[in-house]
């Protein structure tokens, strides 16, 4: 029996001790306005009054054309996000004109000053740990740039993207690289802590029969 709770504890040690990492994306959500988007605060009125119309993962925030500029606004978000629209949960046929977007995510940053650079068509905003570094109002396709020492580490980070008709694009870099996810760490060995405490748990049963 004390063998038993030895190997058992020694699995979930095991466990516990190691760590993994989630697959590597941002989280993406898209509101199908229909609504007049003039700035920022009626992007974020869009958000505040309901769930998204959609949600995605994101493996990097590049959605424009292949020289890098706008895309037709009439084009649905399954064609908008290419190889990124398998991961979609919800319509995937509207259409970009008058739309909000919202990434989320966490940035794995270097020290000292990074560049963080957002191109858009039409509007954005950009925080990353809290700080405000960017924003863009209605525009045809430009990109907007901001140097910030936000320290070495994790951040998370909130881009919204909003698209009010015409020709629209989005894309997010830091120091002239496509901006990547980083990892989420998440427990590693589930399988063996669950054992562990299976064997545990039918150890400490077999313990009170025997009593």
């Amino acid at each position: 029996m004390k063998k038993i709770i030895r190997l058992a504890a020694a699995a979930l040690a095991f466990g516990l001790s190691f760590s993994v990492a989630s697959a590597a994306t941002f989280n993406g959500e898209f509101w199908d306005a229909d609504v007049n988007l003039g700035n920022l605060g009626s992007a974020d009125a869009i958000i505040a009054a309901g769930p998204a119309t959609a949600t995605f993962q994101s493996t990097g925030i590049n959605y424009t054309s292949s020289t890098g500029g706008s895309v037709s606004s009439g084009s649905t978000l399954n064609t908008f996000l290419g190889a990124d629209a398998a991961s979609l949960s919800g319509s995937g046929t509207s259409t970009l004109t008058r739309s909000v977007f919202r990434f989320t995510g966490l940035l794995n940053l270097a020290a000292g000053p990074q560049q963080f650079s957002v191109g858009s068509d039409d509007g954005f905003r950009l925080t990353i740990g809290g700080v405000e570094i960017a924003t863009a109002g209605n525009r045809g396709f430009a990109t907007t740039s901001a140097t910030r020492d936000l320290g070495a580490g994790l951040s998370a980070f909130e881009l919204i993207f909003y698209e009010n008709g015409g020709s629209t694009g989005v894309n997010f870099s830091i120091n002239g690289a496509l901006a990547a996810p980083a990892a989420i760490p998440l427990p590693a060995s589930l399988p063996l802590m669950l054992l562990g405490l299976g064997a545990l748990g039918a150890a400490m049963r077999r313990r009170k029969t025997a009593a």
